[in-house]
């Protein structure tokens, strides 16, 4: 009888050989560091006049790096320079992004979207004026101020600080007989030929500021009247708090009158995360005032800002009455807090409590990242438990070679 031997393969064993070598030597790759996390502070432009000047953007990243700003229709609006231009009536969507580096990983992005509409109607141009002769132009001058919130209270604008807009301010003669230009469309000035003019107004701008030009050369009262509930005056440039400042005007001069208020609202709370009930250290609170109309998302809208203490807790003193919304952001985690409504309707101290918004699965720290602990070792190292499995399959596997070889012998 013919046996018939099935040749042994001679690479097997040297493949599992090099198999178990490879089980035995291979390590574990190594897990790349944590990246620190970061996120974008992206405050709530105000809703904005196709013509208007360019309105700054209020946007950050917590880790410092510059961040890209984005527009999803470049023919309603732009970025340039860092202010949001208004190209078109329509939604203004903006996002703001930030890849990280080596350093820091990418912060989640943040969106914001701004109501633009069509200019409103244009006022016919003033017939031209003569020119004036040079000696009566030389005889004059001009006032001009700030109109602010002064919120430390200090009489200095100091950052942080509130430019109040669309304050009537009046400049009237001291002796109520000076020849004063009179606002004839906004803008511009004209001299009345028949009769002297015995005031003359200006509103303050989104900045706070006012200007007369062409003032003749005399003894002047500038007077402010801040329509704004919950906010009174609390000082002015000659140090009275009754908004009533007396100047005088020489040839070429250029005189201040400023006006500091102050708001009998307050506003506090904390950041905390709702499951461990801890405190978010840092973190950046952003409070929006609805402005003087009561209506969020108009041009009058501001914004206060502040930094959360060791405990998550914040508080925003000297405020006018109105609506607040607040937020904020978690400066370790990237988490933010849902918007949060507030009414400050007096002078006592209204809560807001900002509770960040639940952990994410995807969130979960990995094994290694920033913040993960390490549980202390109950047994032998994984590794030598791996290896000494990969050589008891690797040896099992060549015995059963060897026994199948002779049977088949």
């Amino acid at each position: 009888m013919t046996h018939l031997r099935r040749p042994l393969d001679q690479t097997w064993p040297a493949a599992l050989v090099a198999a178990a070598a490879l089980v035995l030597g291979g390590a574990p790759a190594a897990r790349a560091d944590s990246l620190v996390p970061q996120a974008i502070v992206f405050g709530q432009p105000a809703a904005m006049v196709v013509g208007e000047p360019p309105q700054p953007l209020m946007v950050s990243a917590s880790s410092g790096l510059p961040v890209v700003v984005a527009v999803a229709d470049a023919s309603i609006c732009a970025v340039d320079g860092g202010a949001l231009v208004a190209l078109a009536a329509g939604t203004c969507s903006i996002t703001v992004s930030q890849d990280g580096d080596a350093t820091f990983a990418a912060a989640r992005p943040e969106a914001r979207v701004v109501e633009i509409t069509d200019v409103g109607p244009v006022a016919e141009p003033p017939a031209a004026l003569p020119t004036p002769d040079p000696a009566e132009a030389a005889a004059e001058g001009s006032v001009r101020g700030m109109v602010w919130l002064d919120r430390d209270p200090d009489g200095a604008r100091g950052p942080g600080e509130w430019a109040l807009e669309r304050v009537t301010v009046a400049l009237v003669p001291a002796g109520g007989g000076a020849d004063v230009p009179r606002m004839h469309v906004e803008g511009t000035t004209e001299r009345a030929a028949d009769e002297p003019a015995v005031q003359r107004t200006a509103v303050t701008g989104a900045d706070g500021s006012y200007r007369f030009d062409g003032v003749a050369v005399g003894a002047y009262v500038v007077t402010a009247a801040v329509p704004i509930d919950g906010v009174e005056s609390l000082s002015d440039s000659d140090g009275g708090a009754d908004w009533t400042v007396a100047v005088q005007v020489v040839s070429g001069s250029e005189v201040v009158a400023d006006f500091a208020g102050l708001g009998h609202g307050a506003l506090g709370g904390g950041v905390f995360d709702p499951v461990t009930q801890q405190g978010s250290p840092g973190a950046v609170v952003t409070c929006t005032w609805s402005g003087a109309d009561g209506v969020p998302g108009t041009v009058d809208d501001a914004m206060f800002d502040t930094t959360a203490d060791g405990a998550g807790g914040f508080d925003l003193v000297g405020l006018p009455y109105g609506t607040y919304t607040c937020g904020a952001i978690d400066v370790v985690s990237g988490r933010s807090t849902m918007p949060t409504t507030a009414a400050v309707a007096g002078p006592g101290l209204v809560q807001a409590a900002l509770p960040l918004t639940p952990v994410s699965p995807e969130s979960v720290v990995e094994p290694g990242a920033a913040g993960a602990r390490t549980l202390p070792a109950t047994g032998g190292d994984v590794r030598v438990v791996v290896q000494m499995a990969a050589v008891s399959v690797v040896a099992g596997i060549a015995l059963l070679a060897v026994a199948r070889h002779r049977r088949l012998r």
